[in-house]
């Protein structure tokens, strides 16, 4: 297939055409075909086709004269002393250069770079800076259930590619601190977008993802301040590490709290370690909610000093 190839509109309702109807009461469907091979000789030809029904008679294994009769018998085309053409194919054409301007518009944004050296280059400087391993990328694909960061699977494309977040024409390394798995779709474009959809998918899912997979943010060049600040937070507020079962009971009796550790522990990991809507950040400051709102405060048992007293009764409590 030629490189230029491409799709042209076609109606699905075209054979209902005045003009077609007449074209095959004449000359049945066979002359409904010539027309539209016709149709795709204009568009390989720049919309414009000379009279030599005889050269196009041979292309098509027709005769000239019903060539002729198909182009002008039936105001299909627009004749004039030499060429022929079609108002419908020039507008084809032209939609089609505008969709390729913009396309390479794009990619020059896309791949814009002071940097005249070749991309083989690029990337030997970016390992220079940090490598990663295959099992190091196995890893990241199956913490996050071998899906699509960005798009989360929406594209429906099977299978997920390795992205730079900090692309490595930027000068981003080709460390697993700077990947992230997307599908084909996201990857070819996301332009000079530099945001880690990493960080957004473990916030959304509640996911706590490897310090040694985080970045400094302070390297990413293009990222707006807001996203700045959120991933900030992400880095610098620590994770939270629910207690076990020990911990929580070992912690109740250092306080002497009168509740059940069992049932506390439970409802928490029930609800995904929620307090009302958010996330817990400190399990020891959510016991001691607990404890107050179910007023279940225990008493500090006195001390019996020997030979202090000489009867329990005695015990003021």
């Amino acid at each position: 297939m030629a490189k230029n190839t491409y799709y042209f509109p076609h109606d699905y309702n075209a054979r209902g055409d005045e003009k077609l109807v007449k074209l095959r009461s004449k000359l049945d469907w066979s002359g409904v075909g010539l027309y539209w091979a016709i149709v795709e000789k204009l568009h390989e030809n720049g919309g414009s086709l000379s009279k030599d029904y005889q050269v196009i008679a041979y292309d098509l294994h027709s005769e000239a004269e019903i060539i002729k009769s198909v182009v002008e018998g039936f105001e299909l085309f627009k004749v004039n002393e030499t060429n022929f053409e079609n108002a419908r194919v020039k507008n084809n054409l032209k939609h089609q250069e505008q969709k390729s301007k913009k396309a390479k518009a794009s990619a020059s944004i896309r791949w814009a770079s002071t940097d005249s050296s070749t991309r083989s280059e690029r990337i030997s400087r970016a390992r220079l800076k940090g490598t990663h391993t295959k099992e190091d990328w196995e890893e990241i694909k199956n913490f996050f259930n071998q899906v699509c960061v960005k798009c989360e699977g929406a594209t429906n494309l099977n299978g997920i590619v390795k992205d730079h977040i900090i692309p490595i024409y930027k000068g981003g390394s080709d460390t697993i601190r700077n990947l992230q798995p997307l599908c084909a779709k996201c990857n070819n474009g996301k332009g000079q977008d530099t945001t880690d959809f990493r960080l957004i998918y473990s916030k959304k899912y509640n996911l706590e993802m490897p310090t040694k997979w985080l970045q400094d943010v302070y390297e990413i060049p293009t990222i707006n301040e807001s996203k700045v600040k959120e991933i900030k937070v992400n880095i610098n507020k620590g994770s939270f590490k629910p207690p076990t079962l020990e911990e929580l009971k070992d912690y109740i009796k250092q306080n002497n709290y009168n509740i059940d550790a069992e049932h506390w522990l439970d409802h928490y990991q029930s609800n995904g370690w929620k307090v009302g809507k958010n996330n817990m950040k400190d399990w020891k400051a959510t016991v001691r909610t607990w404890v107050k709102r179910s007023g279940e405060f225990g008493q500090t048992k006195p001390k019996i000093e020997p030979g202090k007293y000489n009867s329990v009764k005695s015990i003021q409590v």
